[in-house]
C-alpha cells in the first residue's frame, strides 16, 4: 500500500504544480498585454498632432455619433446617440477579461429588455477573436477594434475596462482596479436609465389632450 500510497501523492503534487505554473503564465500575459497598453498610451501622449485631433473621453463627454463597429459574430453595431450601451474591453491574453465579461453579461442580462446592449471589444486578431467565440460561445457582440481609435479614445489603459453610454453620454468609466469597487454604481446607472425609458414610453403611448 505504501508505494502506491507514495505514486498518488506524487501524481498530485505534479498536477498541482503544473496547474500553479499555468495560471501563473496566463497572469503573466494578462500582465504583459496591460503592460502593451500602457507603453502604447505614452506614445500617443508625445504625438501632439494625435492628441490635438482625437482628444480621450471621460464620464459626462458626449460620444461622437456615426460610428460603426465591426462585429465578427454579429451584424456591425451602430453606436448612436439614442442607444444605451456597455462597452467592454477586453484581449484574449487576458484570462480574467473573458471571464468578468461572461460573468458581467449574465449579472446585467434583465437589462437588455429595457435596450442596453453589452458589446465586448477587443484588439486582438481576427482569427484569435474567432477562436474565442467558437471556444467560449461566445453570447455577446464582438467587435473587433482594428486601428485602436476606441482604445485611444477612451484612453484604455487596462483591461478589462467597462464604458457605458446612455442617449449619447458618457455615464460611466470604469478599469481592472476600479470595476469592483464602482460595480454598484454601475448597477444604479442602468437602472436610472431603465426608469427613464419606461417613463418615456408611457408618455408616448399617453394621448394627448385636446
Amino acid at each position: 500500500m505504501k508505494p502506491r500510497f507514495l505514486l498518488v501523492v506524487t501524481i498530485c503534487l505534479l498536477a498541482s504544480a503544473y496547474w500553479g505554473y499555468h495560471n501563473h503564465l496566463k497572469f503573466l500575459n494578462c500582465q504583459q498585454r496591460n503592460q502593451e497598453l500602457i507603453q502604447e498610451l505614452k506614445l500617443i501622449a508625445e504625438d501632439q498632432s494625435l492628441s490635438s485631433s482625437s482628444p480621450t473621453l471621460s464620464e459626462g463627454n458626449y460620444f461622437p455619433l456615426s460610428l460603426r463597429l465591426s462585429a465578427l459574430n454579429t451584424e456591425s453595431i451602430n453606436l448612436a446617440s439614442e442607444g444605451t450601451f456597455l462597452l467592454i474591453f477586453i484581449s484574449t491574453s487576458c484570462p480574467a477579461c473573458v471571464e468578468v465579461t461572461l460573468e458581467i453579461y449574465s449579472d446585467l442580462s434583465h437589462f437588455k429588455e429595457s435596450g442596453l446592449m453589452v458589446v465586448s471589444i477587443s484588439r486582438d486578431s481576427p482569427a484569435t477573436l474567432t477562436n474565442l467565440i467558437s471556444e467560449k460561445n461566445w453570447p455577446l457582440p464582438l467587435a473587433y477594434d482594428s486601428d485602436g481609435q476606441l482604445h485611444r479614445l477612451f484612453h484604455i489603459s487596462s483591461l478589462p475596462s467597462v464604458v457605458f453610454i446612455d442617449k449619447g453620454i458618457i455615464k460611466f468609466k470604469a478599469d481592472a482596479l476600479s470595476l469592483d469597487r464602482r460595480w454598484p454604481e454601475l448597477k444604479t446607472l442602468l437602472t436610472e436609465s431603465r426608469q427613464s425609458q419606461v417613463i418615456r414610453s408611457d408618455r408616448q403611448l399617453t394621448p394627448s389632450g385636446n
